[in-house]
């Protein structure tokens, strides 16, 4: 027990130090300190957005089951990003159909001008 204790301190203190002393460079070459960082993430929106899921994940999981869940964290994942697309540009599911069907169309209108222009298609 008491050893366990003494790691669980030592961990501690090493990530006190951590926090306290180290620093972040951005791509800019400018030098943040970790603790600014860390409160950066925190209060961002990203950050609360990512609360606000997980906590909606966890009511789901446990009022609709794991089956539900499991449907709901798909959609959260959204490996192809279709639903930030959606966010971005401010457009409900409902406009799935006239989206697609518009960038369908521009993407075919397109490829026959550069079949009139004899290039090639990718």
């Amino acid at each position: 027990m008491s050893l366990s204790l003494a790691n669980l301190l030592m961990t501690v203190m090493l990530i006190l130090a951590l926090y306290h002393n180290c620093s972040v460079t951005t791509r800019d070459g400018v030098e943040i300190p970790l603790r600014d960082a860390v409160h950066n993430i925190r209060v961002s929106p990203a950050w609360a957005n990512m609360k606000q899921t997980i906590g909606r994940l966890i009511r789901c999981l446990v009022s609709e089951g794991l089956y539900k869940f499991m449907y709901e964290l798909r959609v959260v994942l959204d490996a192809e990003g279709e639903n930030s697309a959606y966010t971005v540009r401010q457009l409900s599911m409902l406009h799935t159909a006239h989206v697609t069907s518009g960038i369908a169309r521009i993407w075919c209108e397109g490829v026959m001008k550069l079949r009139e222009n004899n290039l090639r298609v990718m």
